[in-house]
């Protein structure tokens, strides 16, 4: 196990090596532009069909619900039309 004044050593090293990063100035413009547009509800929409995880559900609902009912439809209505 390292001591303290090891650890403290090691991390003194790591932040004089390492500076912190700060985005440019038309970076920051910019995605505060886009999320005031997303906000207000203005930004660019995508058609259902183009956002697979709303359209993949709502597919799978609907071909299940037709499985259903022509199981359904099978058990219930064609036996009373056999003689």
């Amino acid at each position: 196990m390292m001591e303290s004044n090891n650890e403290e050593e090691i991390r003194n090293l790591v932040k004089s090596a390492y500076s912190p990063a700060s985005p440019p100035p038309e970076l920051k413009k910019r995605l505060l532009e886009q999320l005031s547009l997303e906000v207000s509800g203005t930004g660019i929409s995508r058609p259902l069909w183009e956002q697979p995880r709303i359209l993949v559900p709502i597919l799978a609902a609907i071909i299940s619900g037709l499985i259903g009912y022509g199981a359904w439809l099978s058990l219930n209505v064609v036996p009373t039309l056999l003689p």
